[in-house]
């Protein structure tokens, strides 16, 4: 019995310090675990700050632009309008398109069309010059930069060239010329031009050979005769260049040089004509006018609802 209580107090001795221990392994455990964790928290609070500043660095900045006018040209244009969209006496030269409305009610464009009279040839006929004529021409202004013209004259002639032995009478005759001239001034006022241009003419004419004097030595004598009822068409070309300038208010005045290139011209059955309405002499190259301009107003605007 001695024997069986010792063995039993030995046996309480050894489950008591198997409890100790099982006690003290799960508390270490806890423990560790409780720091592990923490230590993972500290460990993502920081990288989750980086991240909240990293974030804050990236946000782009908001600029809040001071009169900006995307529409701003690089060069200051016509504005033939106010900011009531009511056209102006004159344009105004400006450099940015804020003062001008933007509304469906507001012009869309400006056409302006130029009357002129060529007064060159009677004035050269003032002078002496035995043939030539008189025109008027009309273009319209399209952003002072293109100008479509039409030409519209009579030609009359009655010249006996030097040395020659006949008298040419070219009869009033029509002539229509049309073409483009280029403004190299377009963004300036249209008070002033310099100008380039092409034209295409046609002309068909009447004209009278009289006096043609033929002499003969052998019989010494001389026949006169003359050539009637003669007709004939002629197509050219010219190239110009000129400028025009307004003297007062709506007047204004111009001069061209021209450069005649003849096409082709239909010879009569028994002559060739010397002058050609319009194109001048056959044999020229080059010619002038000097014009008077009268400039109308016209102006487009859009329909109003």
């Amino acid at each position: 019995m001695r024997a069986l209580a010792i063995v039993l107090m030995i046996m309480s001795a050894c489950w008591q310090m198997f409890a100790y221990q099982t006690e003290a392994i799960d508390s270490l455990a806890v423990s560790q675990s409780v720091e592990v964790v923490d230590t993972v928290a500290e460990i993502t609070h920081p990288i989750d700050s980086v991240s909240e500043k990293a974030a804050g660095q990236s946000a782009p900045r908001k600029i809040t632009p001071v009169d900006v006018d995307d529409n701003k040209p690089f060069k200051p244009s016509l504005h033939y309008y106010d900011k009531k969209g009511e056209l102006l006496d004159e344009p105004v030269l400006f450099l940015s398109e804020l003062d001008t409305i933007k509304s469906d009610n507001k012009p869309k464009m400006t056409y302006k069309a130029l009357n002129s009279m060529n007064v060159w040839d009677p004035i050269m006929a003032i002078a002496g010059q035995k043939y030539g004529g008189i025109d008027v021409w009309a273009d319209l202004s399209i952003h002072n930069r293109f100008f479509p013209v039409v030409e519209l004259g009579v030609g009359i002639a009655n010249s006996t060239p030097k040395e020659g032995n006949y008298t040419y009478k070219g009869k009033p005759s029509v002539y229509v010329k049309v073409g483009m001239n280029y403004n190299f001034f377009f963004n300036d006022t249209d008070d002033y031009q310099l100008f380039a241009g092409i034209r295409g003419g046609f002309s068909s004419f009447n004209y009278d050979i009289d006096n043609i004097t033929i002499n003969s030595s052998y019989w010494d004598e001389s026949h006169n005769f003359s050539i009637t009822d003669q007709h004939s068409t002629a197509l050219y070309g010219e190239a110009l260049l000129g400028i025009k300038v307004r003297i007062y208010k709506a007047f204004s005045m111009g001069w061209t040089v021209r450069y005649h290139h003849l096409f082709k011209c239909n010879d009569a059955k028994n002559s060739t004509p010397f002058y050609i309405p319009g194109f001048g002499n056959r044999n020229g190259k080059l010619g002038a006018s000097f014009s008077l301009i009268y400039t109308l107003p016209l102006s487009r605007k859009a329909p109003r609802n």
